[in-house]
């Protein structure tokens, strides 16, 4: 389950970071699944040098994510469980296809992520992990 929300925590970082480098004169324009999906493996390709293949492939598998993410945005009770199921899947197709070297640099990148969007969101992160650590 930590796993899951790792995954989900770290997409969701992408996308920001993605469009914080973007927009920085915060003007939120909507970007379509298409320009997201490219802004995510653009950053990937710089973080783990991917090959031409391994860029095409993860396109196509953040394109598929980033489609799947708008419909379930246009709904108003939409299942968070499905939408983290989304995101582990996605980051489970993206690991299959990286060397050994790209999934440690992924794992790291993921985790810095991580961090920024803990630091970002302030104490809220820490009621969770108070949970999760008492729940051990």
């Amino acid at each position: 389950m930590k796993k899951l929300i790792f995954g989900t925590v770290i997409m969701l970082g992408f996308a920001t970071a993605s469009f914080a480098q973007q927009d920085s004169l915060h003007h939120h324009v909507k970007k379509t699944p298409e320009q997201r999906a490219e802004m995510t493996t653009n950053v990937l390709d710089k973080k783990l040098a991917l090959t031409s293949d391994q860029k095409a492939k993860i396109y196509a598998i953040n394109l598929e994510r980033a489609k799947k993410m708008e419909t379930m945005r246009g709904q108003k009770d939409a299942d968070h469980k499905a939408i983290k199921s989304e995101f582990a899947e996605s980051d489970k197709q993206i690991n299959d296809l990286l060397t050994d070297s790209q999934k440690k640099t992924y794992a790291d990148f993921k985790a810095q992520q991580k961090q920024k969007m803990e630091a970002r969101a302030g104490g809220r992160g820490h009621k969770r992990d108070i949970k999760d650590s008492s729940s051990n």
